[in-house]
């Protein structure tokens, strides 16, 4: 009887270290889909644009600018090329309300299907970034090196449409994605100052 009743605690304790073991894999997978650390370990720096008119968090490893140009204001890009982020301005002739934040991502997504007919899979959700309300446009298509994600924030500030456009290769997407999303939720326009170094 009582070797019965030894592996049967003993299964019952494997079990519990099971469920331990998942429930902690769980809470992990949570945070990061979440966003709640950040994006595992990777540390972060503040880019802050030379006229002042954003800043946002960047990798401060294996990212690096790129030359911007035309409505570009920076492209930062992964040094292998597997995913970059851009952030455009487009000057408004008046503030976008926070009601036109729906309408304007449709008009965004409509544009895109003309412009990329092989896009597909849309989805637009409204999105809290450091700077405020906007929209968060996400679909795939086929770029130059193949399938791709990317991801489309559209926000207002001012008489200022900021648009940042993140890409990553389809192979690349389950590490690199997340970056992204940390680097959008992390937009402030107009800049903050510059931390004083004591």
């Amino acid at each position: 009887m009582t070797g019965q009743y030894a592996s049967q605690r003993l299964w019952a304790l494997a079990l519990l270290g099971v469920f331990g073991v998942l429930a902690g894999e769980r809470a992990a997978l949570a945070q990061k889909v979440l966003g709640i650390f950040g994006s595992g370990d990777i540390k972060y720096t503040i880019y802050r644009d030379t006229g002042g008119r954003f800043e946002i968090e960047q990798p401060a490893k294996d990212w690096g600018l790129l030359p911007a140009g035309g409505s570009s204001l920076a492209i930062i890009s992964r040094n292998d090329r597997t995913a970059a982020l851009t952030v455009d301005l487009v000057p408004l002739t008046e503030p976008l309300g926070q009601n036109e934040i729906v309408t304007n991502a449709q008009i965004e997504i409509d544009t895109l299907k003309e412009q990329l007919p092989n896009a597909k899979g849309f989805t637009s959700e409204v999105f809290d970034c450091k700077g405020g309300k906007g929209a968060l446009i996400k679909y795939s298509r086929v770029g130059a090196k193949g399938a791709e994600r990317a991801l489309r924030y559209l926000i207002g500030v001012e008489r200022n449409l900021f648009r940042l456009e993140g890409v990553v290769q389809n192979a690349a997407a389950p590490k690199h994605e997340q970056v992204l999303m940390h680097m959008i939720q992390s937009f402030k326009a107009p800049a903050g100052p510059p931390a004083t170094k004591n």
